[in-house]
């Protein structure tokens, strides 16, 4: 071996070593996740709603589960929710494809069990031809203070708020 290939392969080992330390790095700075699910409940009154399809069919949803992932920042945690649901329509009163949005609200709950903060959201989804039945996942992300939780509900039309 000369002393010109000797030096290609140290310069290689050498920057193999350094790619391995960077990514080492990056992996250090991602954030640390973990299953808070336990922090996410439901009340049994809003788990079922029946509401319209745009064409004035009626549809039923119905929560089918419910995880949480979090992530841990200075005063807050940061929840990425993923919401199950089962939605369902009579073929006997029309098998054409329709939308229909599924609206939701949650409440911030405190460390003192007093209500924070609601937030509204939807979920904008559609059936198709001759299709019963739908088994969507909602994804959603919400803040909450450290010692706080979060109650979710299904609601028959969007609420706006401020």
């Amino acid at each position: 071996m000369n002393k010109l290939s000797s030096a290609i392969a140290l310069s290689r080992t050498g920057m193999g070593a350094g790619v391995i330390a960077l990514l080492s790095a990056c992996a250090s700075f991602s954030p640390v996740t973990y299953d808070c699910s336990n922090l996410v409940s439901a009340p049994e009154v809003g788990a079922r709603i029946v509401m319209a399809t745009e064409t004035g069919q009626p549809a039923t949803a119905r929560l089918n589960g419910v995880t949480a992932i979090c992530v841990d920042d200075e005063e807050m945690v940061d929840i990425e929710l993923a919401i199950g649901l089962k939605v369902n329509r009579s073929l006997q009163e029309g098998g054409e494809a329709a939308l229909l949005e599924v609206p939701f609200i949650a409440a911030i709950i405190d460390g003192q069990e007093t209500v924070a903060a609601h937030e509204s959201f939807s979920f904008r989804m559609a059936f198709g031809d001759e299709i019963d039945v739908l088994y969507p996942l909602v994804r959603q992300d919400i803040s909450l203070p450290k010692d706080g939780r979060l109650v979710i509900s299904l609601v028959p039309e969007a609420i706006e708020l401020n």
